[in-house]
């Protein structure tokens, strides 16, 4: 599918492009996606690949790319989504209205700078060349008539190969004998030099005949290829001899090129020992030309050819490129990666992977700058949180992570880590520690139905399990890590032989690990509940829950406050309403049983979204330290909003953005707490953006988790499994039997 494009330079970062959701759909991008970038400017050829992001900011019909791609001189260019290889063809075009973050360029963008320079330094070497070449066309041309004219001197120039000016080309006797002692000087010279060049060529194609062996990809079948003996100028007037073109670039190496079917994912393949020559490493840029063609190309490498002087592309960059077919291709390879400058420490910004298990994971570019290789151990600091302990690592070095990011366990820095948050990363030089003693404190945290006793149990009774997990990581003072089959947070408390100032600790399998049950961890928890008036339908079923609608009435009456829960027996139909008033009541009275530090926030929407206060006007209720007249005061503001008149429409947009702020504003004083958002309705949104963008936008702040509690409402449980990267728990309620059970789960009660 092919569809037409403005594109922009405006992004200050080098790391990705921006496009409209409905672009994106059209073409069948992801969010997040990959699409690769190809100019289609006849002298040079340009390769980006670039993640794609959506945003609603972005007008539809066009595409917003990093603003230093303006430096190329290209005017259209070829977008190719790698997920399903639509083309897109695109005009340049400014486009002043979009506007972004003011952010700081990273060292991505250093890199394509010193690219841009370096090819503004090769282009005058081109063209140079070419002047040369212009001039050398006309000598011989000039040679070939004085060749004629010495033959018969009285012979007028017909050539039709030269527009010089038909005239006399010899003056005197002199200088014709002079031209002429010249003139075979050059024709003995170019014989012998042709006759050496034919031996040597039909030498190494002997050579090469009797030592073929398979190798990673073929040339692009064809009935008759093309050989570079029947190539002309004429045909490829910019063709170079190979030679003279690595005269040219410096550093430069020949290698022989193989395409393949399979996808390199814009890429090129090279064996180890070619990029030891050209100082690459995997994710480093490497810079191409076609002797014959005289297209020119940047990409990134990967290892895994099987020849030392062979360079595998794909068949798709192979035609964007426009490369000819010939028997026996040829490219000049040359390193794009400006000098490494040594660091002793970089600042990174992190990118929280669980899957990483004690490592952080960095770029070869960057392992380079710091000196440091797999397995050496870094220490990272937040720094922009005061006061901050640097934490310990061993490092994995990989290609395909960007210049300035840090792939790192959540385990290590903490779950709260936030998108605008900065790591400084070095190497540290300490004596690693094999441990004898482990000893650990455990809080209590995650939401279940199991008692709390057992989950003790559990944890004494796999200690084994749990001093495996701590092999992948490095021991030092303030290490907290959770474990993911455990309920609970495991906290560094001593060890033994204890550890120095310049020692940090390691687990083996001869270490031994005591574990003390510290306590439950505390959560608050934010309600967010829809007043529209489809929720006072009378379709939820109380069934064998009436028990505990009584337990919430015996509460009411100890406060002296009119229960809404009066006369309920198994047959009675409540409100939808109802039934979500009753589950939290009954989440309340937990919480209030546990006698910790929670909090409980609760929002009411439809047409306008209201937070309830207490007396004293705070924005969330304590469940451990309060008087009885703030829980009362709380209890009748939330029934007084209950029993008001509903309102007509879902608008979810900004109770959630309430719900963000008022998250902000718990993480403050309680930063390592874990939070939860309940949502119940039993509607769409009856506003922009729609639900899952809302979500999306909340999902992503840490120790945070999303319960939608969907009533009547199917749709809302098809948004979860349309977008399961938010990660929503969702719960379908038709009866209280699907309710109740629910808020001892959730509320993680203590026997």
């Amino acid at each position: 599918m092919r569809i037409n494009l403005k594109f922009l330079c405006e992004l200050d970062l080098f790391s990705h492009c921006v496009m409209n959701e409905i672009d994106a759909v059209k073409i069948g991008l992801p969010e997040g996606g990959k699409i690769r970038l190809i100019s289609t400017n006849k002298r040079w050829q340009y390769y980006f690949i670039f993640p794609m992001k959506i945003s609603p900011n972005v007008e539809e019909g066009t595409v917003i790319l990093p603003k230093l791609l303006n430096s190329l001189p290209f005017t259209q260019a070829k977008f190719v989504s790698i997920e399903n290889a639509a083309k897109i063809i695109s005009e340049k075009e400014r486009f002043q209205e979009f506007q972004v973050d003011e952010t700081a360029l990273k060292s991505q963008t250093q890199l394509f700078e010193e690219f841009i320079r370096e090819k503004s330094k090769l282009d005058k070497k081109i063209d140079d060349l070419k002047e040369s070449e212009s001039l050398k066309k006309e000598v011989f041309a000039a040679l070939d008539n004085l060749e004629k004219f010495s033959r018969n001197p009285t012979e007028k120039n017909h050539s039709d190969q030269t527009d010089i000016e038909e005239k006399p080309l010899i003056t005197n006797a002199q200088e014709y004998e002079n031209v002429t002692s010249i003139l075979q000087e050059i024709n003995i010279e170019k014989q012998e030099g042709l006759t050496k060049k034919q031996e040597k060529k039909s030498k190494n194609q002997e050579q090469k005949h009797s030592d073929t062996k398979e190798i990673i990809g073929s040339p692009i079948p064809e009935s008759n290829p093309k050989s570079i003996a029947n190539l002309s100028l004429e045909q490829y007037p910019d063709m170079i001899e190979i030679s003279q073109l690595q005269q040219i670039l410096p550093n430069s190496q020949i290698t022989l090129l193989r395409v393949q079917d399979e996808d390199l994912g814009g890429n090129l393949q090279i064996h180890e020992k070619l990029a030891k020559k050209l100082n690459l490493f995997p994710g480093a840029f490497l810079g191409w030309e076609d002797p014959i063609t005289r297209n020119h190309g940047i990409a990134p490498v990967i290892f895994g050819a099987s020849e030392e002087d062979i360079i595998i592309m794909d068949k798709e960059m192979w035609e964007d490129n426009e490369l000819i077919n010939i028997s026996e291709p040829k490219l000049v390879v040359y390193s794009m990666e400006p000098p490494i400058i040594q660091v002793k420490e970089l600042t990174l910004k992190p990118k929280l992977n669980s899957d990483m298990v004690g490592k952080v994971r960095i770029n070869f570019r960057n392992s380079r700058a710091l000196g440091i290789k797999n397995g050496d151990v870094v220490a990272l600091t937040r720094i922009n949180v005061p006061n901050s302990r640097s934490t310990y690592s061993k490092v994995q070095v990989e290609a395909n992570i960007s210049d300035e990011a840090i792939e790192i366990d959540p385990n290590l820095l903490g779950k709260n880590i936030r998108s605008n948050d900065l790591v400084s990363v070095n190497k540290r030089m300490k004596k690693i520690v094999n441990l004898k003693k482990l000893y650990l404190g455990a809080e209590l945290w995650r939401q279940t139905s199991e008692s709390y006793n057992l989950i003790i149990s559990n944890i004494q009774s796999k200690k084994e399990s749990i001093k495996i997990f701590y092999l992948n990581y490095l021991i030092f003072p303030g290490l907290q890590v959770e474990h993911p089959d455990f309920q609970a947070i495991f906290k560094f408390k001593s060890c033994s032989p204890a550890l120095g100032p310049q020692e940090i600790g390691k687990v083996t399998a001869n270490s031994e690990i005591e574990i003390e049950i510290e306590g439950i961890l505390p959560i608050d928890t934010i309600m967010v509940i829809d007043l529209t008036r489809s929720l006072l339908a009378r379709d939820i079923h109380v069934g064998e829950n009436y028990n505990d609608a009584l337990k919430v009435e015996k509460f009411f009456q100890k406060l002296s406050l009119d229960s809404p829960f009066v006369k309920i027996t198994k047959n009675t139909q409540l409100s939808r309403l109802s039934s979500i008033s009753l589950f939290f009541y009954l989440y309340l009275l937990e919480k209030i049983s546990r006698k910790l530090d929670e909090r409980i926030s609760v929002l009411v929407f439809s047409d306008k979204e209201e937070i309830i206060q207490n007396i004293n006007q705070d924005e969330w209720l304590n469940t451990n330290i309060y008087s009885t007249s703030v829980l009362v005061s709380f209890i009748h503001n939330l029934q007084e909003k209950l029993q008001l008149e509903s309102g007509n429409f879902s608008h979810f947009n900004s109770p959630l953005k309430d719900t963000r702020r008022l998250l902000k504003k718990m993480g403050s004083d309680k930063e390592n707490r874990p939070r939860k958002l309940m949502l119940f309705t039993d509607a769409d949104p009856d506003d922009l953006p729609p639900l899952p963008m809302l979500i999306k936008d909340i999902s992503e702040i840490p120790d945070f988790e999303i319960i939608l509690f969907g009533l009547g409402n199917f749709s809302l449980e098809e948004y979860c499994a349309t977008y399961p990267e938010y990660k929503v728990e969702y719960h379908n309620i038709e009866s209280l039997d699907d309710f109740i059970p629910l808020y001892r789960i959730l509320a993680t009660f203590k026997e």
